[in-house]
């Protein structure tokens, strides 16, 4: 099974992981959440000391500080969510990273199918 870490597609794994337990007999074996947002909170102060230049206006700091406060809130809200298919889908979880460059090249499919290599292993 497959899902993402937000709200529809969760109740959507949620609901096919009871139907297959409960109307075919089925359990999950394995849990692929796709599109894991990581985010290392040391890293982004200081990208966003970076992309802010001493002297900034005061309205360029505030936007900065709204975009990293957005991506604290995702990376809590993805934290309520395992934890939600932890509880709700009794399955192994294996994680795939969001990868934010397209095209995805050589390296990236790497970083994926490392990922599924050692879960299944």
């Amino acid at each position: 099974l497959v899902t993402l870490l937000q709200e529809m597609p969760i109740n959507e794994a949620t609901q096919m992981a009871a139907s297959l337990k409960d109307d075919q007999e089925l359990g999950i074996e394995s849990l692929v959440i796709n599109e894991v947002f990581q985010v290392d909170r040391d890293v982004l102060d200081e990208k966003a000391r970076a992309a802010c230049p001493e002297g900034a206006s005061d309205e360029a700091w505030a936007a900065i500080e709204k975009a990293r406060r957005d991506l604290e809130m995702l990376h809590d809200a993805q934290e309520i969510y395992r934890e939600r298919l932890k509880v709700e889908v009794k399955a192994p979880q294996v994680e795939l990273p969001l990868l934010l460059k397209s095209p995805l090249g050589k390296d990236d499919m790497e970083i994926m199918a490392d990922a599924l290599e050692e879960h299944f292993e």
